[in-house]
């Protein structure tokens, strides 16, 4: 059930990849259980993943390859504004509320294909996946 999850995802965001939208109404979010989320960032060839807590929160362990960019920092949407909004976006915090922010305001901003990790990295520790 999960790999076929975490196909329906990965086609939705390279369907919606190749489609070019840049504005905030063609964007797509996506919440998803924790096996789909790892699914989905081991078929991805570049994947982006954005840890939106505080920096303590994050060196106290993370997703591979995560990279923290605190929701509530001040150049928050400056530093996501890095990376190439028509590319999907993997987005996760402690339980879910920060990263549902970042989501709208990636959004808001131009992403086109963000995928949230639902429960945030306490359904992932649930799930008994792999951390930093």
């Amino acid at each position: 059930m999960y790999k076929i999850t975490s196909l329906i995802i990965l086609l939705t965001v390279l369907v919606s990849c190749n489609t070019n939208a840049q504005n905030s109404a063609n964007a797509q979010k996506v919440l998803v259980s924790a096996q789909a989320f790892q699914d989905s960032i081991k078929l991805d060839t570049a994947p982006v993943v954005l840890d939106v807590r505080t920096e303590q929160e994050f060196q106290g362990g993370h997703l591979k390859g995560a990279i923290n960019i605190n929701y509530y920092g001040d150049n928050f949407l400056a530093l996501c504004k890095q990376y190439d909004t028509s590319k999907p976006v993997y987005v996760y915090c402690h339980s879910g509320g920060r990263s549902a922010g970042a989501a709208n305001k990636l959004q808001k901003a131009g992403f086109v294909n963000i995928i949230e990790l639902k429960g945030g990295i306490t359904s992932w520790k649930a799930a008994n996946l792999p951390l930093e």
